[in-house]
């Protein structure tokens, strides 16, 4: 079967990675090419990052400025392992870390998870962008880039064409 690979709702995110300089302070680097300034947030649930998200862009509209002027980028900490199950196992132990009482969204599944999530984000319209970071430093950020940009193939529908 020929497959091709397709634009994602995600493909439009502007993504963000914490610095990889050792010692460094919380400086984060786009992995995107994003050419507008960004503002970005920490929220507790989707829900509430998108009620900012709509007040943000009608504060903007309303000062006179074009919401798609400013990109508003959302803090997501994650914590991404082949199986589910493994993910929650892994946060279970990792639970009295003190980088787990920090507020903000947190991600905890599998990488295709975390991709659906991404996707979710832009098509629901809850943020321009994201911030990912490793919860609990379960991850390094080599691994969650590996899993934000893995291509999945789609197959192409297969059309039949009956002659008359």
């Amino acid at each position: 079967m020929k497959t091709s690979a397709c634009t994602r709702p995600r493909d439009h995110l502007r993504l963000f990675l914490p610095t990889r300089t050792p010692g460094a302070s919380d400086d984060w680097h786009e992995i995107t090419a994003g050419d507008k300034p960004a503002i970005c947030v920490q929220a507790p649930d989707l829900g509430y990052t998108q009620q900012l998200y709509l007040r943000h862009r009608a504060a903007l509209r309303r000062e006179g400025h074009e919401p798609d002027d400013v990109s508003f980028i959302v803090d997501v900490a994650v914590l991404i392992s082949d199986c589910a199950r493994e993910a929650r196992r892994a946060w279970r132990e990792r639970a009295d870390d003190d980088s787990f009482g920090q507020m903000g969204l947190r991600y905890i599944g599998t990488p295709a998870g975390l991709r659906g999530l991404l996707d979710d984000i832009y098509s629901a319209q809850v943020a321009d962008g994201v911030a990912l970071s490793a919860l609990a430093g379960y991850n390094t950020i080599d691994e969650i880039f590996s899993a934000v940009d893995a291509r999945e193939v789609m197959p192409l529908p297969t059309w039949h064409v009956s002659s008359r």
